[in-house]
């Protein structure tokens, strides 16, 4: 008899046979309505419906709203990418509604780039346009940025700014490496002072 975990937990991904995707996941459990409202804390009455209407794959079968529930999967590396639209003239609905648009024709889902998912989100700029790149040698993020910027413009919208919003894995091999030789300088000083004292 092993540990129960103390809340909902559901598994994506190769922790599944059948190797069920996170957006699936997400979809299944609400996730992208709150998220598309800008809803980012707390179990909306939504959320907790389509908890109960979905069984964990480990853990308690009812979401208690003080502690929530985990996913937990193991996939190749997502790139998070995301690019701000803005306008000039339209009110947020609109600017949404096209955002919206552009989401849905750039991501595969929606017939657009391969290895692609993404979605609209509110920002206190405009709106962003959300990507997860699941396969940077199939799709990288400079071929998103074209697909983006030519939907916009045909949309009347400007890219502001584009950005990544997870370390790549050579940002995080470069700092393991940077801290490895940190380290191996450090007891080398240390083994250094003990030999002179």
């Amino acid at each position: 008899s092993g540990v129960r975990p103390a809340v909902p937990v559901y598994f994506y991904g190769a922790a599944r046979e059948d190797g069920r995707p996170l957006a699936a996941l997400r979809r299944s459990l609400g996730y992208f309505g709150g998220a598309s409202r800008g809803e980012w804390s707390g179990l909306s009455e939504e959320m907790a419906a389509a908890m109960r209407a979905l069984a964990p794959d480990v853990g308690p079968q009812e979401v208690d709203p003080r502690h929530g529930a985990a996913v937990v999967g193991a996939v190749p590396w997502v790139t998070n990418y995301n690019l701000l639209l803005t306008s000039v003239g339209l009110d947020q609905a609109e600017l949404m509604s096209r955002c919206r648009r552009i989401a849905r024709l750039t991501s595969a889902r929606g017939g657009g780039l391969q290895a692609v998912e993404t979605m609209a989100l509110p920002h206190e700029m405009g709106v962003e346009v959300a990507c997860n790149l699941l396969d940077t040698a199939a799709t990288p993020a400079p071929h998103v940025r074209s697909r983006v910027v030519e939907l916009a413009e045909a949309e009347g919208l400007n890219l502001e700014s584009d950005y990544f919003t997870n370390k790549q894995p050579e940002e995080i091999l470069a700092f393991v490496q940077d801290e490895e030789l940190a380290a191996e300088g450090n007891i080398a000083r240390e083994n250094k002072k003990q030999k002179c004292t």
